[in-house]
Parts: structure tokens; C-alpha cells; sequence
């Protein structure tokens, strides 16, 4: 009978686990939508809804994470993510100009 017990704990441990891996991906994912739309009210609201989840009771109650780190950690890799993709972009824009200032 413990066996089982066990066996149920580690499926909820896996759940709570996929569930903190998939609000994390949210949030930076609404972060990197802000940054590139400032006024965008579904990253606005996912990134509210997902700060609250993440500064909850219910969340210290499950995770032994400190919450603040979380998302000072997730923002910042949120904004190294984007400022990575933007120098890309900018990148690729600059190369296509100039190819074309080539073929004038």
C-alpha cells in the first residue's frame, strides 16, 4: 500500500513541477511580446495573472523557490532573449540593405 502512496506522490510532484515549468514559459514569453509591443494587453494580462501565481500562498506552499528570484531571473532571461533577437533582426535588415545598395 506505501508503494502506491509513493507512486501518487511522484505523479503529483511531476504535475506541480510541469505546471511551474509551463508559467514560467508564459511569463517570458508575454515578457518578450511586451518588449516588442508595449501596449499589448494579452502579455499585460498573462504576465499579471502569472506574477500573482508566482507571489501566491498557494505557490509557497508547493515550491521551495523564492518567487522574487523567479522573476527577476525569468525577466532577465526574457530581455537577453529579446535584445539577442532585435540585434539579429537589426542585422539582417542592415545586411539586406546593403545588398541592395550593391545591385543599384
Amino acid at each position: 500500500m506505501a508503494k502506491k502512496n509513493t507512486e501518487h506522490l511522484e505523479d503529483y510532484e511531476y504535475i506541480f513541477e510541469q505546471v511551474l515549468i509551463r508559467a514560467a514559459k508564459d511569463y517570458r514569453n508575454a515578457l518578450k511580446r511586451l518588449y516588442r509591443h508595449p501596449e499589448n494587453p494579452s502579455a499585460l494580462k498573462t504576465i499579471k495573472e502569472t506574477e500573482e501565481f508566482f507571489l501566491s500562498e498557494g505557490f509557497k506552499n508547493l515550491y521551495s523557490i523564492d518567487p522574487n528570484l523567479l522573476i527577476e531571473g525569468i525577466r532577465a532571461k526574457a530581455k537577453q532573449e529579446f535584445l539577442k533577437a532585435k540585434m539579429k533582426e537589426e542585422k539582417k535588415q542592415a545586411e539586406a540593405k546593403e545588398k541592395k545598395g550593391e545591385s543599384e
